[in-house]
């Protein structure tokens, strides 16, 4: 599955309601490929489609998130070696917050709100960064738009 890296500084489009059977196949498809190239997390547009949706598997739970918002963000700041699927073999010691509550949909469009730690908050950073267009290293550079800057997102501890 090649991409081009024009998709990857894209911000993705909402994901619609309107067919969930293929919402769902899209998805599923997702994990298989994440889980063949041995990812925890992998955004839609990663593999070519500009939609807000990504699929991640941590802490024992695989989750599908379609339409993902975060909502708030702790003050604590952790930092970890970080891999990304669309740049193989190349490693960043990011700093993201430790502890995010987060909103994000299923295929069907039920709503999930989630407070994650961990691995968990870091994929699901990770990840939705793909969503806005911003790959790992634009956070390693500090070079993120401002509205995306965690520091400018409401804190929530």
């Amino acid at each position: 599955m090649r991409l081009t890296k024009r998709i990857l500084k894209k911000k993705a489009l909402d994901v619609e309601w309107s067919n969930p059977t293929e919402n769902q196949r899209l998805a599923v498809k997702m994990i298989h490929f994440m889980k063949q190239e041995h990812g925890i997390g992998l955004a839609a547009p990663q593999i070519g489609i500009g939609k807000r949706l990504f699929v991640m598997h941590t802490d024992g739970k695989y989750r599908m998130c379609f339409n993902p918002k975060l909502l708030s963000v702790s003050k604590e700041i952790e930092t970890y070696n970080e891999g990304c699927l669309s740049f193989k073999d190349i490693f960043y010691n990011i700093e993201r917050p430790a502890t995010i509550e987060v909103l994000y949909y299923d295929y069907i469009g039920n709503s999930f709100k989630e407070e994650l730690t961990g691995i968990s908050a870091r994929c699901f950073l990770h990840e939705l960064d793909h969503l806005d267009g911003i790959v790992f290293k634009q956070r390693l550079e500090k070079k993120v738009p401002k509205k995306y800057d965690y520091a400018n997102i409401k804190s929530g501890s």
